[in-house]
């Protein structure tokens, strides 16, 4: 199993993340990314950082697949054979509720487990986890669920939350806590250009990572 969770952040904020995703793809002979946009209509930028972020680790060939449309036979070819899988940041519930239209969640555990590499950042990065319940802890950067999502469960390919873009605060940290209370996970919190690698069953951090478990809060590095 290969993952990387981006926090969020743009350019060199992530470079560090993006040697990590170079290292992992470094066996395969020019490899492709797909990134997959949250939005068709506000793809461009999201897919531009993207490919400039990868690009400087020596990643040349992507592809965009947005998933808030049905997608032809081919472009389901095309995504499932990429090399690495990059979702993308947004809203967590639209993201969710899309890929479980397309009937994708079940496609991207195989692809992951059959050694693609797939990768989130912000919402694509919360879409890895047991559930997305930190899409709305904090609630000061939390997302609305418009999209009507009853079931939070997500991929659940690693055994702990992921709460993006953290800054450390009194109420941030409250909320989190409190909602450490409540899940069986570890709550991992990463601020922007810091990250998580999961390679073969082992989970490594990129920067400083603030762990939310069971009512504490503790700090790795």
């Amino acid at each position: 199993m290969k993952l990387v969770l981006y926090s969020g952040g743009f350019g060199r904020e992530n470079q560090a993340l993006a040697v990590e995703v170079q290292d992992l793809l470094s066996r395969q002979k020019n490899p492709t990314v797909t990134f997959v946009p949250v939005s068709s209509e506000d793809a461009d930028p999201d897919f531009r950082d993207c490919q400039r972020n990868l690009a400087a680790a020596g990643i040349k060939n992507f592809h965009c697949i947005p998933v808030d449309r049905p997608l032809s036979v081919s472009e389901e070819k095309k995504l499932l054979s990429s090399d690495g899988i990059f979702l993308g940041g947004g809203n967590t519930f639209d993201l969710l509720a899309h890929l479980r239209a397309r009937k994708l969640l079940a496609k991207l555990k195989s692809y992951v487990n059959e050694g693609g590499i797939l990768m989130g950042l912000s919402a694509g990065s919360i879409l890895l986890t047991p559930n997305v319940m930190t899409a709305q802890v904090p609630s000061l950067d939390s997302d609305e669920n418009e999209a009507g999502v009853t079931d939070l469960s997500a991929l659940g390919l690693v055994p702990f939350e992921f709460s993006p873009h953290y800054r450390p605060g009194r109420r941030t940290d409250s909320e989190l806590l409190d909602h450490s209370k409540r899940s069986k996970n570890p709550i991992y919190a990463c601020a922007d250009g810091q990250g998580i690698v999961v390679r073969d069953g082992t989970i490594r951090f990129v920067g400083r990572v603030t762990v939310f478990h069971r009512g504490y809060k503790y700090t790795l590095q």
